[in-house]
């Protein structure tokens, strides 16, 4: 008692839309659930009918199979006694191996049927088939046992509950013939076999196969029992009037003798069992196709009742929110009207029009909204005035605590103060736009009289404004140098102008060369430079200058030709020096050897040899520059130890230069495919200038390693080191700092052709240095077959 009381107190609590929904919800959620159980029926009828209609397909996949494992096991069987028939052997692979792979892509429960259906042995049979690795028993036993299992994946569909007529008669008899078929089909072959063999073991065969005969016969007789009459009707004319008819009178004569006579030899059995077997097949194929239409019409059935259901559920689910807020919003219209009312009146809306009521006190609220609002009327009207203007109009709040009425007195006062500022606003904006104008009139003046030619152009490309500079260099009016007008006077190979394009695609500066034709009809070389325009962020367009600089072309071209000049001359001065200075050397040597040391000239030879040397090396210095600059260099790539040429460097190295002390770190084993006399310069070059940069330091590093594929080489000393402004110009030709040309001797080639060199082998060149304390110079050569280089253990 005490909880039926406490539910109707909280019952009592509840608002009038709450009780109302309540008394539509109670009877909708037990007409949902009432709904949802048969609708879940019906699904489950659905989910019967498709795997029925999975069932079908597999059972005509499996048959598809059976038939090409009997196909095969007959050719093999052939093969294996009297070694022909090979070929159809082989060429009946292909069609069994379709039949397997499609037989697991229809039946998703099928993957890997060969692992249990004694398949997985098939291609080991092939292989000892072919090569005779099999009698013709153990080749036949094989086919039929796989057979026979392989039938059991032939699944019969389920019953429908419900739908006892025909299609389950249908199913029962699909079942029974399907088993005919297998038995059928196991016993023809083996008779066809001991037809084709002559075997001697024909009653043991016959003794082997009766039991399986007895099955067949049990299975006929279910089939005429369980079949729909449809079926029986076709499977008695079947019986009488085709093959199956003297194959079923042969097996009863076989079976009760207990022996084969010769009334058919081996291919006239093969065909007639073949027709038999192939009847049976057909009237399982039009039996199999009438159940799976049968199955689709009723699925179809099925999916439509399913989807009418639902959408009957979702009208009636309609209709009953429907009524229930139909019913709330009659019964609660009222309330609503008057609460939308006092809304209304809440924002300030005035006007309203409410329906009669009763004089109750739902009437007295009416009447005492109506009030309301006929006084909030009479100040919307002054407040409307106000707003067109009109200022005069008189305004008195009915006393302090009438918001609204002071709120429009005071709105008055500010609307006046603000039209006094807008007149004042669109006089200064006059004046602005005045000032505006005056500054575009000046801007072009100033443009006018710059030297340079000034333009600018929209966001699209097109020419907007152009200063008089241009105007005398063109000779193109105004306006006809607007939009695309000024193209006409662009060089034609110049108009597809790669950097312009991109910078307008990236609205970037750009800085580009382009000839134009002047007034005189001659191109001349403009330096072209602009830079973006943006509008509040929005891209604009573009404001450029252009410069002539023809002359200055002109000029650096006249640079580059006596330059050209110059290697031509060290390269001819450099190839007439060579020839004298190999003799004058060879007579030096020739002297330095026959001399006695003891001799006050020995030390004066000994000095003039070492500086031809270095004058040897000069020159063959300015040759290779000569040779880089025109591109003539030659560069002969073998296979070489990398460890031997260090040694070898090291070695000559310390034999010429005794004042010098070499450590080597680590020496990195590698083969290299690159020209081993100009890799060798390279670190000789490295050496040299390591010993010259560090007369007071006698201690010379080198090191060597593998690092992310690449051979890495360093050279280090403790010398007078470079500043570090200076470390990307040490491998330009003819380059020295200020210190290094006033102290040590050279012209600054040896870096350049080192660098030269290693760019060839794809590689990389630095140098690393503190003043003062030394420098490293490194170079790395990239390993790999695209760089015909590798790692040697």
């Amino acid at each position: 008692m005490i909880q039926l009381n406490r539910l109707a107190s909280l019952f009592k609590k509840l608002s009038l839309q709450a009780k109302l929904i309540l008394i539509g919800l109670i009877p909708s959620l037990f007409f949902l659930y009432v709904s949802f159980q048969f609708y879940n029926g019906e699904k489950e009828k659905l989910a019967l009918l498709h795997n029925n209609i999975r069932i079908i397909n597999r059972a005509a996949a499996v048959n598809r199979l059976i038939e090409s494992l009997r196909a095969e096991g007959r050719f093999g069987y052939e093969f294996a006694l009297k070694k022909d028939q090979y070929d159809s052997f082989a060429n009946q692979w292909k069609q069994t191996d379709s039949d397997i792979t499609h037989l697991e892509k229809t039946d998703p429960e099928l993957k890997g049927i060969k692992t249990y259906t004694l398949l997985d042995g098939l291609d080991g049979v092939r292989k000892n088939i072919t090569r005779h690795g099999l009698v013709p028993d153990a080749v036949m036993g094989y086919y039929t046992t796989t057979i026979f299992r392989i039938s059991y994946l032939d699944a019969t569909p389920e019953l429908l509950m419900g739908n006892s007529g025909k299609v389950n008669q249908d199913i029962r008899g699909l079942k029974a013939l399907s088993e005919m078929n297998i038995y059928l089909a196991i016993i023809n072959s083996n008779i066809y076999n001991v037809l084709y063999t002559h075997s001697k073991y024909a009653v043991g065969t016959l003794y082997g196969l009766v039991g399986l005969y007895q099955v067949y016969n049990t299975f006929e007789k279910e089939f005429m029992l369980k079949a729909s009459p449809g079926s029986i009707q076709s499977y008695r004319q079947i019986r009488q009037n085709s093959a199956l008819k003297p194959v079923i009178s042969y097996l009863d004569g076989a079976f009760k003798r207990m022996n084969i006579d010769s009334t058919y030899n081996d291919k006239q059995w093969w065909k007639l069992s073949g027709d038999a077997t192939e009847q049976l097949k057909m009237l399982q194929f039009k039996l199999t196709s009438q159940v799976n239409n049968t199955l689709v019409n009723l699925e179809a059935s099925e999916e439509t009742k399913v989807n009418n259901w639902l959408f009957l559920l979702i009208i009636c689910m309609a209709l009953i929110a429907a009524t229930v807020s139909y019913t709330i919003m009659d019964i609660r219209a009222s309330l609503i009207e008057l609460r939308k009312a006092s809304e209304k009146i809440a924002v300030g809306d005035t006007g309203l029009t409410l329906s009669p009521y009763s004089n109750d006190v739902v009437g007295s609220l009416a009447g005492s909204i109506a009030k309301i609002d006929k006084n909030n009327k009479m100040l919307a009207d002054a407040a409307n005035a106000i707003g067109s203007g009109n200022f005069d109009v008189p305004v008195i709040p009915r006393g302090y605590t009438d918001l609204l009425g002071n709120a429009i007195a005071q709105m008055k006062d500010e609307l006046q103060r603000f039209t006094a500022q807008k007149l004042a606003d669109a006089l200064e904006l006059e004046e602005l736009l005045e000032t505006v104008k005056q500054s575009e009139t000046y801007f072009r003046q100033i443009a006018d009289q710059t030297p340079f030619i000034i333009w600018q152009a929209n966001a699209k490309g097109g020419v907007t404004y152009v200063n008089s500079k241009w105007i005398e260099f063109s000779g193109m009016t105004f306006q006809d140098s607007l939009g695309l007008g000024w193209m006409l006077t662009l060089h034609t190979d110049d108009q597809e102008n790669k950097v312009l394009v991109k910078a307008f695609a990236g609205h970037v500066p750009y800085t580009t060369k382009a000839r134009f034709k002047n007034v005189n009809g001659e191109y001349r070389w403009m330096h072209i430079q602009s830079n973006p325009i943006f509008d509040k962020k929005v891209f604009d367009g573009y404001i450029g200058s252009m410069t002539d600089i023809t002359d200055q072309m002109a000029a650096e071209q006249a640079i580059l030709d006596l330059m050209h000049k110059k290697d031509e001359f060290l390269s001819i001065a450099s190839h007439e020096l060579k020839t004298p200075l190999t003799s004058i050397k060879a007579y030096t040597q020739l002297l330095y050897k026959n001399m006695d040391s003891a001799d006050k000239s020995f030390s004066f030879v000994a000095k003039t040899l070492k500086h031809i040397t270095r004058l040897e090396k000069l020159i063959n210095d300015l040759l290779d520059v000569s040779r880089i600059n025109s591109g003539q260099i030659d560069y002969d790539f073998d296979v070489f130890p990398f460890e031997e040429l260090l040694k070898q460097g090291v070695e000559s190295f310390a034999d010429i230069e005794s004042n010098h002390k070499i450590t080597v770190k680590n020496i990195a084993k590698a083969n290299l495919m690159a020209d081993r006399n100009r890799i060798e310069q390279v670190f000789n070059n490295l050496l040299n200038n390591a010993a010259k940069y560090s007369p007071r330091a006698d201690n010379i590093i080198v090191n060597s390693f593998i690092k992310n594929d690449h051979l890495v080489v360093s050279v280090q000393d403790h010398g007078i080191g470079i500043a570090e402004n200076d470390w990307h110009h040490v491998f330009e030709r003819f380059y020295g700092s200020e210190k290094t040309l006033n102290n040590f001797q050279g012209l600054g080639l040896g870096l350049f052709i080192s660098s030269e060199i290693i760019k060839r082998h794809k590689g990389e060149i630095w140098v690393e240095s503190k003043p003062g304390t030394g420098s490293t110079f490194y170079f790395k050569l990239p390993l790999g077959s695209d760089q015909r280089l590798e790692i040697r253990d």
